[in-house]
């Protein structure tokens, strides 16, 4: 990697790993919302289960697909690991700390990052052979596959927090900032629940009034109501 015209751009491989984090932690953050509310509001979520069911599914997988580009080991990925072998190998790009710093948190962050990996192994397998293929074992043998591709969502809000503040040492190596990965506040989602309640009082109250009519009154279809 010795030369200007062969170093590799940290700038961009920076601004790229943090999109993948911000996107992946956004993505599992909205799924964790879903499925704590609609555990609590399961009549909002009945009202229409495909879409809100469809929905929750595309963010956790979503955030998974995120989480396995960011511990991926491929040898051409622009991954985590990609990161440390690049501070590793031109430290001087990384002006704000010494090389001596750089080297002793690489190591570091290389048994860490092996770590990770193996916490990630489910959903690596998800990946593999659901997400990104269709593995012809999961017609063969798909409670064996089930099994591989167990994992907790702890380990995957973990994953994204970890991942998190290593890419952040590095940033701070190079330009003496961080980049939040995690949103803060969560209005948009306040809202659309907010609506979605509101939306089902108002469908309840026209059931209501449509019951209370006198018998002479002909009433309208009510129509894909199903809620009491």
């Amino acid at each position: 990697m010795s030369g200007k015209q062969t170093q590799p751009p940290v700038a961009a491989l920076l601004q790229r790993l943090h999109r993948e984090g911000w996107l992946g932690w956004t993505h599992l953050r909205i799924w964790m919302q879903l499925r704590d509310y609609f555990q609590r509001e399961g009549n909002v979520g009945g009202t229409a289960p495909t879409f809100f069911t469809a929905t929750a599914a595309a963010h956790l997988d979503a955030a998974i697909l995120h989480a396995c580009r960011l511990v991926d080991d491929h040898k051409d990925a622009a991954s985590v690991a990609y990161l440390l072998n690049v501070a590793e190998a031109v430290p001087k790009l990384f002006r704000f700390v010494p090389r001596e710093k750089i080297s002793k948190a690489v190591k570091r962050d290389r048994d860490k990052l092996e770590r990770l990996r193996k916490l990630a192994a489910g959903l690596r397998v998800r990946r593999d052979k659901l997400l990104a293929h269709l593995d012809r074992q999961t017609i063969k043998e798909p409670e064996a596959v089930q099994k591989l591709c167990e994992f907790k969502i702890k380990d995957l809000e973990l994953l994204f927090e970890s991942l998190g503040e290593m890419v952040n040492r590095y940033e701070g190596f190079w330009s003496d900032g961080e980049v939040l990965w995690e949103l803060i506040g969560w209005e948009d989602f306040r809202v659309l629940t907010l609506l979605a309640e509101e939306g089902v009082a108002a469908r309840r109250a026209r059931r209501r009034a449509l019951r209370n009519r006198p018998s002479t009154e002909t009433a309208p279809a009510d129509r894909g109501d199903s809620l009491g």
